[in-house]
């Protein structure tokens, strides 16, 4: 009992004491956004699709071609998990704007993108490990849609992560001098020119390279495979789709709550669209006020399934990208006109 709470009277200052975790891109958006909040009226927040996509210039162009004259900022950040979201919106909302009008969020990931040891026990993810965000967590991967197999993963990944982080020896060498320190050398700050966008390129990083030539030399796409199944009528919802969609809500309502319009991007995607109508359907009943942009669809937007606009299995390439901004942001605007 005695190294129990010494182990957990560890980790407690350690957090307190190193704060907020200090990496890639989502620690250089939150600095970028709070230094520039007062010129953004439409924000979109989420994962890799958000950020590798939304192109705020050409949002903002089409915005002004049909009638609204409005400036996006790319709050988009690889891998973003749910309490990461929650963490972002929080910031954003306590420290609102008047000139905000909307948030733009798509259903993010429920825990780190990579089931590995590495991921769960990183830097990034360890912040979170705390009692208040547990029952989050919870919801979140409980609500996901995805196989038994790969939910149970997660869990025992997670439970993991905050067992050693609550034995807070993990915390002892972090806290020596320069320990676990990252270089800001390592990123490519590229997006602070554009608004929070930036495109995928082979050539920034071998993992990227790897990825583009796998696409490119697979028959397969996933993406195009699952709108096929669903076209012949192989795949019906997910069984937990109707609970996602709550889970989804409830941040939709905190976003209305604080006075500013809340809206959903469902991006073409592998997850199939019986399964994201399902949360549309849940999301819509739970709040009326949200508006939901699907793009999901092949037979409605066969453009943004051309292959030859997509750097891999799941984003668009810079003209992609440009494109899929354009027809957004022409949305955006005839929604916000209504």
């Amino acid at each position: 009992m005695a190294f129990a709470v010494t182990a957990v009277t560890i980790s407690v200052a350690a957090r307190t004491l190193k704060g907020p975790p200090q990496v890639e891109v989502l620690w250089e958006k939150l600095q970028d956004y709070a230094a520039n909040r007062d010129r953004y009226s439409v924000v979109f927040l989420g994962t890799s699709r958000i950020y590798r996509t939304i192109v705020p210039d050409a949002v903002d162009a089409a915005m002004r071609e049909n009638g609204c004259n409005e400036t996006v900022y790319n709050f988009g950040v690889e891998g973003m998990f749910s309490v990461e979201r929650d963490y972002v919106l929080n910031k954003i909302l306590s420290e609102r704007p008047q000139a905000l009008k909307m948030i733009v969020t798509e259903d993010v990931l429920p825990s780190i993108g990579k089931a590995d040891d590495a991921s769960y026990l990183s830097e990034r993810v360890r912040y979170f490990y705390n009692l208040e965000n547990l029952p989050i967590f919870l919801n979140s991967l409980l609500s996901y849609p995805e196989s038994a197999f790969d939910t149970f993963r997660r869990l025992a990944f997670m439970v993991v992560g905050y067992l050693r982080e609550y034995a807070g020896v993990s915390h002892l060498a972090g806290l020596l001098p320069n320990a676990g320190s990252e270089s800001g050398d390592m990123y490519d700050n590229g997006f602070r020119n554009n608004r929070g966008y930036l495109a995928l390129k082979a050539e920034t990083d071998a993992s990227f390279e790897m990825r583009r030539r796998s696409f490119v030399e697979s028959e397969r796409w996933i993406v195009r495979d699952r709108q096929e199944q669903v076209l012949s009528g192989e795949l019906a919802a997910h069984s937990r789709a109707e609970q996602r969609g709550a889970h989804l809500a409830q941040r939709l309502a905190r976003i209305a709550e604080s006075g500013v319009k809340p809206a959903v991007l469902v991006l073409p995607q592998e997850r199939p669209e019986t399964t994201v109508q399902a949360i549309n359907t849940a999301v819509a009943q739970q709040v009326d006020t949200a508006l939901i942009l699907d793009y999901n669809k092949i037979t409605q937007y066969p453009e943004l399934f051309n292959r030859d606009l997509w750097f891999d299995a799941f984003h668009f390439t810079a003209d992609g990208a440009r494109l899929a901004s354009k027809m957004i942001g022409r949305d955006l605007c005839r929604a916000m006109k209504q």
